[in-house]
């Protein structure tokens, strides 16, 4: 194995697109060139942190909306009844952030955003009501 193998994919770039090393290079040359791939490194260091912050600013909103998502949908599965809603937000919270992990790295399509669904919400708050409605005749 090389160590340009167990390098990261975008210094190995760096290093791969860096010029050669010229044979007999010594003293000033050496540090010009150690300064070139310094600079190239650099680059991309940038260039990553930009991504970095664009992707924030791009999953920053996407987070709120799934979260506001999952506190809304849990009040509504929760109305009327004794379960606590935030036990069913933590679940719901759970099963989004599982499902942001999972499917996006099992399939084909990294742009998957998980949110809770209202449809199945309306079948979970039916259940919920189900329970409670036929728990009410048993004793403590």
């Amino acid at each position: 194995a090389s160590y340009g193998a167990t390098m990261d994919p975008f210094a190995r770039a760096a290093v791969s697109s860096a010029p050669p090393i010229p044979v007999g290079l010594s003293g000033s040359h050496l540090e010009q060139h150690a300064a070139r791939v310094n600079r190239r490194l650099a680059g991309f260091c940038r260039d990553d942190a930009q991504a970095w912050l664009v992707a924030s600013g791009v999953a920053v909103p996407l987070l709120l909306l799934s979260y506001s998502s999952c506190v809304s949908y849990a009040q509504l599965i929760c109305t009327g009844s004794p379960v606590n809603a935030n036990i069913v937000t933590a679940m719901h919270v759970f099963a989004s952030g599982l499902t942001g992990l999972v499917l996006p790295l099992r399939s084909h399509c990294p742009l998957i955003v998980p949110s809770a669904d209202i449809t199945v919400t309306l079948f979970y708050s039916t259940i919920v009501q189900d329970i409670v409605r036929s728990s009410q005749g048993l004793p403590e």
